[in-house]
């Protein structure tokens, strides 16, 4: 075990504080192995509601282990002498300017503080965020000419929002625009980290695992999902809009992927005022 990333055994650890071991599906079989020892030799207890570590003096009298199960991931976390450990098994591997949803609200924790902003104002107590997660839209994501499968098209043009989420929450929040823009400027300096940041926060902030912009280590469940919701049921809405657009003027949208269109269009490509570079357009 001491071969993984750990830290020292404590009494009371934070999950959040455990350096994560990732695994993917071609190290099933370690991952596995791992897994079985730990059934084999640790007592299993239940995580908390924020899927942390329970604090119980029952539970930590004893080496012990809890999981955690999501639709792509599955958690295993390890409590015994030799330390604390994080193992997760993903269907994918983490790329080297990827980070993980914590770590970008915790980066955009930091901006906002660079912008003296106090970024609280914007949360919601977890039963209302729970709530609230209800009411989140899936990503525009559809085919809208399903005739024109398995056909080559010419003349198809792209309509992109830039970092779209980050656009909706600016629209509704004027003040954070500075901000995020600065976020958004960095894509030029490390394209893959800043756009992780932007987007893989809107995941966190709707999810159990919502790091809190208090403690900026404890997980706050849906702590900022009316943020969320703001930012994809808003790209949805944009998407929906600009799809009138394009019919109005005689073009016929093929899919949707998010936050673009695909259309045809045999008189040349859409322009509006809302074109440009910049966050927004």
């Amino acid at each position: 075990m001491e071969k993984y990333k750990h830290i020292k055994y404590q009494l009371k650890p934070n999950k959040n504080k455990i350096p994560i071991n990732h695994f993917t599906f071609e190290d099933l079989d370690e991952f596995n192995s791992i897994y079985k020892y730990a059934r084999d030799h640790y007592k299993l207890v239940k995580h908390t509601q924020s899927q942390g570590i329970s604090t119980k003096i029952s539970e930590r009298l004893h080496e012990r282990y809890f999981v955690v199960k999501g639709n792509q991931r599955f958690e295993l976390v390890i409590i015994c002498n030799s330390g604390c450990y994080r193992f997760l098994l993903q269907n994918k591997k983490k790329e080297d300017n990827e980070i993980t949803g914590q770590e970008a609200c915790k980066q955009i924790y930091k901006f906002a503080d660079k912008y003296n902003i106090d970024f609280n104002r914007y949360s919601n107590d977890s039963d209302t965020g729970k709530d609230i997660k209800t009411e989140i839209e899936s990503p525009h994501i559809q085919v809208l000419q399903k005739l024109m499968l398995d056909k080559v098209i010419h003349h198809v043009y792209h309509i992109d929002f830039k970092s779209s989420y980050a656009s909706r929450i600016c629209e509704a929040h004027p003040e954070l625009k500075d901000m995020y823009t600065e976020i958004y400027s960095k894509r030029k300096e490390n394209d893959g980290y800043y756009k992780h940041i932007l987007t893989n926060s809107i995941g966190c902030w709707q999810s159990p695992y919502c790091v809190d912009y208090t403690t900026r280590y404890k997980s706050v469940p849906f702590q900022f999902a009316n943020l969320a919701k703001t930012a994809i049921n808003g790209t949805r809405a944009k998407i929906e809009e600009k799809i009138k657009q394009l019919k109005k003027k005689g073009m016929v949208p093929l899919l949707t992927n998010t936050d673009g269109i695909w259309y045809y269009s045999d008189h040349g490509a859409y322009h509006d005022s809302e074109e440009g570079n910049q966050l927004g357009n």
